[in-house]
Protein backbone atom coordinates (compact mmCIF):
# COMPACT_ATOMS: atom_id res chain seq x y z
CA UNK A 1 0.00 0.00 0.00
CA UNK A 2 1.36 3.42 -0.97
CA UNK A 3 0.34 5.03 2.29
CA UNK A 4 2.88 2.94 4.15
CA UNK A 5 5.64 3.33 1.58
CA UNK A 6 8.19 5.68 3.19
CA UNK A 7 9.57 6.92 -0.13
CA UNK A 8 6.10 7.77 -1.36
CA UNK A 9 5.17 9.63 1.82
CA UNK A 10 8.49 11.45 1.94
CA UNK A 11 8.07 12.64 -1.63
CA UNK A 12 4.40 13.46 -1.11
CA UNK A 13 5.00 15.70 1.90
CA UNK A 14 8.46 17.10 1.07
CA UNK A 15 7.40 20.45 -0.37
CA UNK A 16 4.81 21.12 2.35
CA UNK A 17 7.30 20.21 5.10
CA UNK A 18 9.97 22.51 3.68
CA UNK A 19 7.44 25.32 3.51
CA UNK A 20 6.28 24.61 7.06
CA UNK A 21 9.82 24.52 8.46
CA UNK A 22 10.41 27.93 6.85
CA UNK A 23 7.64 29.46 8.95
CA UNK A 24 9.09 32.42 10.89
CA UNK A 25 9.57 31.73 14.60
CA UNK A 26 8.45 28.10 14.32
CA UNK A 27 8.74 26.63 17.81
CA UNK A 28 11.25 23.82 18.25
CA UNK A 29 8.66 21.41 19.64
CA UNK A 30 6.67 21.65 16.40
CA UNK A 31 9.52 20.76 14.04
CA UNK A 32 8.93 17.47 12.25
CA UNK A 33 11.66 14.91 12.91
CA UNK A 34 11.91 13.72 9.33
CA UNK A 35 15.11 11.77 10.03
CA UNK A 36 12.95 9.12 11.74
CA UNK A 37 10.96 8.60 8.57
CA UNK A 38 7.16 8.54 8.27
CA UNK A 39 5.02 6.38 10.52
CA UNK A 40 1.38 6.86 9.42
CA UNK A 41 -0.11 4.04 11.46
CA UNK A 42 0.61 0.91 13.46
CA UNK A 43 -1.22 -2.30 12.63
CA UNK A 44 -3.01 -3.45 9.50
CA UNK A 45 -5.17 -0.43 8.76
CA UNK A 46 -7.15 -2.34 6.11
CA UNK A 47 -8.30 -5.20 8.34
CA UNK A 48 -7.96 -4.07 11.97
CA UNK A 49 -11.13 -4.57 13.95
CA UNK A 50 -10.27 -1.71 16.31
CA UNK A 51 -8.85 1.53 14.91
CA UNK A 52 -7.71 4.23 17.32
CA UNK A 53 -7.36 7.73 15.87
CA UNK A 54 -4.37 9.63 17.26
CA UNK A 55 -2.42 12.84 16.54
CA UNK A 56 1.10 12.16 15.22
CA UNK A 57 4.05 10.04 16.32
CA UNK A 58 5.74 11.39 19.42
CA UNK A 59 9.36 12.42 19.77
CA UNK A 60 11.32 12.47 23.00
CA UNK A 61 14.60 11.33 24.55
CA UNK A 62 13.67 7.66 23.97
CA UNK A 63 13.20 8.10 20.20
CA UNK A 64 15.66 6.34 17.89
CA UNK A 65 16.15 5.92 14.15
CA UNK A 66 15.03 2.30 14.54
CA UNK A 67 11.61 3.17 15.94
CA UNK A 68 9.69 3.52 12.68
CA UNK A 69 11.68 0.86 10.83
CA UNK A 70 10.93 -2.10 13.08
CA UNK A 71 8.79 -4.80 11.49
CA UNK A 72 8.04 -8.38 12.49
CA UNK A 73 6.17 -10.93 10.38
CA UNK A 74 2.79 -11.75 11.88
CA UNK A 75 2.83 -8.65 14.08
CA UNK A 76 1.16 -5.80 12.14
CA UNK A 77 1.20 -3.62 15.26
CA UNK A 78 4.93 -4.19 15.58
CA UNK A 79 5.46 -2.11 18.72
CA UNK A 80 3.64 -4.78 20.72
CA UNK A 81 6.36 -7.31 19.88
CA UNK A 82 8.71 -7.90 22.84
CA UNK A 83 11.76 -7.12 20.66
CA UNK A 84 10.41 -3.77 19.45
CA UNK A 85 12.48 -0.65 20.16
CA UNK A 86 12.24 0.06 23.88
CA UNK A 87 10.54 3.42 23.63
CA UNK A 88 7.89 2.21 21.20
CA UNK A 89 7.15 -0.94 23.20
CA UNK A 90 7.05 0.99 26.49
CA UNK A 91 4.50 3.37 24.99
CA UNK A 92 2.21 0.82 23.33
CA UNK A 93 2.11 -2.28 25.53
CA UNK A 94 0.88 -0.65 28.77
CA UNK A 95 -1.92 1.13 26.92
CA UNK A 96 -3.48 -2.19 25.92
CA UNK A 97 -2.30 -4.19 28.93
CA UNK A 98 -5.66 -5.77 29.77
CA UNK A 99 -6.41 -6.84 26.20
CA UNK A 100 -2.92 -8.29 25.90
CA UNK A 101 -3.36 -10.18 29.18
CA UNK A 102 -6.58 -11.74 27.87
CA UNK A 103 -5.78 -12.36 24.20
CA UNK A 104 -1.99 -12.26 23.90
CA UNK A 105 0.18 -9.55 22.37
CA UNK A 106 0.37 -11.03 18.89
CA UNK A 107 -3.40 -11.55 18.68
CA UNK A 108 -3.99 -7.93 19.70
CA UNK A 109 -1.39 -6.74 17.19
CA UNK A 110 -3.39 -8.43 14.43
CA UNK A 111 -6.70 -6.79 15.31
CA UNK A 112 -5.64 -3.32 16.39
CA UNK A 113 -4.39 -0.28 14.49
CA UNK A 114 -3.44 3.26 15.47
CA UNK A 115 -3.92 5.89 12.76
CA UNK A 116 -2.15 9.25 12.96
CA UNK A 117 -3.30 12.63 11.65
CA UNK A 118 0.04 12.80 9.85
CA UNK A 119 3.02 10.44 9.85
CA UNK A 120 5.86 12.67 11.08
CA UNK A 121 7.15 12.64 14.64
CA UNK A 122 7.41 15.81 16.71
CA UNK A 123 7.48 16.81 20.35
CA UNK A 124 4.08 18.48 19.98
CA UNK A 125 1.48 18.84 17.24
CA UNK A 126 1.02 22.26 15.71
CA UNK A 127 -2.32 23.47 14.34
CA UNK A 128 -2.95 21.16 11.36
CA UNK A 129 -4.13 24.18 9.36
CA UNK A 130 -0.55 25.46 9.45
CA UNK A 131 0.80 22.07 8.44
CA UNK A 132 -1.59 21.13 5.61
CA UNK A 133 0.39 18.04 4.62
CA UNK A 134 -0.96 16.02 1.65
CA UNK A 135 -0.62 12.80 3.69
CA UNK A 136 -3.26 14.11 6.09
CA UNK A 137 -5.91 13.65 3.40
CA UNK A 138 -4.89 10.01 3.04
CA UNK A 139 -5.24 9.51 6.81
CA UNK A 140 -8.78 10.86 6.73
CA UNK A 141 -9.66 8.49 3.88
CA UNK A 142 -8.30 5.55 5.87
CA UNK A 143 -10.44 6.58 8.84
CA UNK A 144 -13.53 6.88 6.64
CA UNK A 145 -12.86 3.46 5.14
CA UNK A 146 -12.46 1.90 8.59
CA UNK A 147 -15.79 3.38 9.69
CA UNK A 148 -17.44 2.23 6.47
CA UNK A 149 -16.30 -1.38 6.82
CA UNK A 150 -17.62 -1.56 10.38
CA UNK A 151 -14.43 -1.39 12.43
CA UNK A 152 -14.69 -0.08 15.97
CA UNK A 153 -13.21 3.40 15.45
CA UNK A 154 -12.26 5.34 18.58
CA UNK A 155 -10.65 8.75 19.06
CA UNK A 156 -7.67 8.72 21.35
CA UNK A 157 -6.26 12.17 20.63
CA UNK A 158 -7.03 15.01 18.25
CA UNK A 159 -10.81 14.84 18.28
CA UNK A 160 -10.84 18.56 17.47
CA UNK A 161 -9.24 17.61 14.14
CA UNK A 162 -10.77 14.22 13.38
CA UNK A 163 -14.42 15.17 13.93
CA UNK A 164 -14.58 18.04 11.41
CA UNK A 165 -12.22 16.28 8.99
CA UNK A 166 -14.59 13.30 8.95
CA UNK A 167 -17.72 15.46 8.98
CA UNK A 168 -18.91 13.97 12.26
CA UNK A 169 -20.75 15.58 15.13
CA UNK A 170 -19.35 15.40 18.64
CA UNK A 171 -20.31 12.06 20.13
CA UNK A 172 -20.48 10.21 16.82
CA UNK A 173 -17.28 8.40 17.81
CA UNK A 174 -16.14 7.66 21.34
CA UNK A 175 -13.44 10.11 22.45
CA UNK A 176 -11.07 9.14 25.21
CA UNK A 177 -11.82 11.14 28.37
CA UNK A 178 -8.11 11.72 29.09
CA UNK A 179 -6.52 12.54 25.73
CA UNK A 180 -3.19 13.53 27.29
CA UNK A 181 -2.82 10.09 28.88
CA UNK A 182 -4.57 7.65 26.56
CA UNK A 183 -4.90 4.14 27.96
CA UNK A 184 -7.44 1.56 26.81
CA UNK A 185 -7.52 -0.72 29.82
CA UNK A 186 -10.50 -1.82 31.89
CA UNK A 187 -10.28 1.07 34.35
CA UNK A 188 -9.37 3.65 31.69
CA UNK A 189 -12.54 3.74 29.58
CA UNK A 190 -16.27 3.13 30.16
CA UNK A 191 -17.19 -0.53 30.57
CA UNK A 192 -19.19 -0.64 27.35
CA UNK A 193 -16.22 0.63 25.34
CA UNK A 194 -13.84 -1.88 26.86
CA UNK A 195 -16.37 -4.66 26.26
CA UNK A 196 -16.74 -3.54 22.63
CA UNK A 197 -12.97 -3.71 22.22
CA UNK A 198 -12.94 -7.20 23.74
CA UNK A 199 -15.66 -8.34 21.37
CA UNK A 200 -13.72 -6.94 18.42
CA UNK A 201 -10.65 -8.90 19.51
CA UNK A 202 -12.45 -12.25 19.27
Amino acid sequence: MLYFDPDFLTSLDAEAINRYHSTPSLKTQYRLQTQLGPHPYEGDIDTARVVVLMKNPGFDTTSTLADHRFHQDGWPYASLHPDAPAGMHAYSAPRFRDLIAEFGAQHVSQRLALLQIHPWASEALDNPKRLALPSMRLAVEHARTAIGRGALVLIGRGGWYWRPALGLAKGALFEHPSPRVVYWNRQSVPAQIFDAMRQAMR
